[in-house]
């Protein structure tokens, strides 16, 4: 997978190499990932994919034990250690010229966990990889992680929180997709929401952490609607 280890190489640059300290500091060393800002994704994704898109209705009592859930996990990946985030690292946003690869569309960079790049390129809306080489991909950048990124940077947890992270990234591209439609009427991306939905569904089946969430899904019959076949109003 010549292409994809092309892609966690310039990924390493962008996590240690972007990372070190510069006077005065850039815009992407002074903006980060907070749970404050993992939240306001969480909720953007609440309200355009659950609530607009899946019909989604909670009771006072569900919607403070959602709020709670939602809370743990960006505390989870809040209280990781921080670098540069490409924070759009996708197959999209990478471009081949003569066999070289170019990273595109970094303007939201900012300070974050290292998992968040990588499960945006190895669980890729718009790419389905297989689980092997999603493990490929992943042994290599740990591999590289360790040898050139500073001590201590990929903790005991990685893989832990990499799957919660993966539930925040994807629900909120989830999120994305959705909103896309409802706010400009853009059909072309509800194709990609029943896959990346199913993603976080059975990542949160598998932790048992967040019975709420997870609920959501088989009480509103998330992965079964039709989303391509929703009509602009």
């Amino acid at each position: 997978m010549p292409f994809y280890a092309q892609a966690v190489a310039q990924l390493i640059k962008i996590h240690f190499g972007a990372s070190k300290p510069v006077n005065p500091p850039s815009i992407c060393q002074t903006t980060k990932f907070d749970t404050a800002k993992f939240m306001w994704e969480m909720n953007y994704a609440r309200e355009h994919f659950l609530e607009k898109v899946g019909g989604v209705k909670l009771s006072d009592r569900e919607n403070y034990t959602l709020q709670n859930e939602f809370l743990r996990i960006c505390e989870a990946i809040d209280d990781q250690p921080k670098f540069v985030c490409h924070r759009d690292y996708h197959s999209r946003n990478l471009m081949l010229k003569l066999g070289r690869m170019y990273v595109i569309d970094f303007q939201d960079s900012r300070l974050g966990p290292l998992q968040y790049d990588l499960v945006s390129l190895v669980h890729d809306s718009y790419v389905a990889l297989s689980p092997e080489s999603i493990s490929k991909i992943k042994d290599d950048y740990v591999s590289k992680a360790t040898q050139q990124g500073p001590k201590g940077c990929i903790q005991s947890n990685f893989d832990d929180i990499f799957k919660i992270q993966l539930i925040q990234r994807c629900f909120k591209a989830c999120g994305s997709f959705s909103s896309f439609f409802n706010a400009r009427n853009d059909t072309r991306y509800l194709k990609y929401i029943k896959g990346t939905a199913l993603l976080v569904a059975r990542t949160l089946g598998e932790s048992g952490e967040f019975p709420l969430f997870l609920s959501l899904f088989q009480r509103f019959a998330l992965l079964e609607k039709n989303y391509e076949g929703l009509c602009a109003p």
